[in-house]
């Protein structure tokens, strides 16, 4: 009987060692848990800055289009005004101010929307080596967190597996606690 008495206590110092492992192992697995759905909050995020980030090269590209088709209203415009203004320059003196004016002044309105152009398309550029930049972090995250979901599902498989193991060893002590 003492022998029995003396198993029994050894049984349970067992498996009171083996719930305090089972308790860490649960608070490892709720920490992972919680840096898995950290780790999706920020891959969320990322995903909403490549949405703000495609929209900003389509306006870009509008922007740009525009652009051109004004510079080549203006380029129409000039060719015409340089017409006028040799027809001008032979028939009419007076108005050959106000035509030089003109002209000039379409000259540096030109080369304004020509450095924009330059502009726009540097910026259209940067914004599209950004985006990919993002999507290949993106990418990266994505990876991260499927990897991260896997070990998850793998550890709340163990953490059941060790659920069970304790119950039944709750109820085996419960066992030798009635035979004793």
């Amino acid at each position: 009987m003492k022998l029995q008495l003396d198993q029994a206590a050894e049984f349970k110092i067992k498996i009171m060692e083996s719930q305090s492992a089972l308790k860490k192992e649960l608070e490892k697995v709720k920490m992972e848990k919680q840096d898995a759905l950290e780790e999706k909050d920020e891959y969320n995020e990322m995903a909403e800055t490549l949405e703000m980030a495609e929209l900003n090269p389509e306006t870009l590209q509008l922007e740009l289009y525009q652009a051109k088709e004004r510079i080549e209203e203006l380029t129409v415009d000039l060719e015409l005004l340089k017409a006028e203004f040799e027809k001008g320059n032979v028939s009419e003196e007076g108005e050959d101010g106000a035509n030089s004016f003109k002209v000039k002044q379409l000259e540096q309105r030109n080369v304004r929307l020509r450095d924009t152009l330059f502009k726009l398309r540097d910026l259209s550029a940067h914004e599209k080596h950004q985006t990919q930049n993002l999507q290949r972090e993106i990418e990266e995250m994505t990876k991260q967190c499927n990897d991260l979901q896997k070990s998850n599902e793998e550890l709340a498989s163990q953490v059941n597996d060790l659920h069970e193991q304790v119950d039944a060893a709750l109820g085996a002590e419960e066992l030798v606690e009635l035979l004793g």
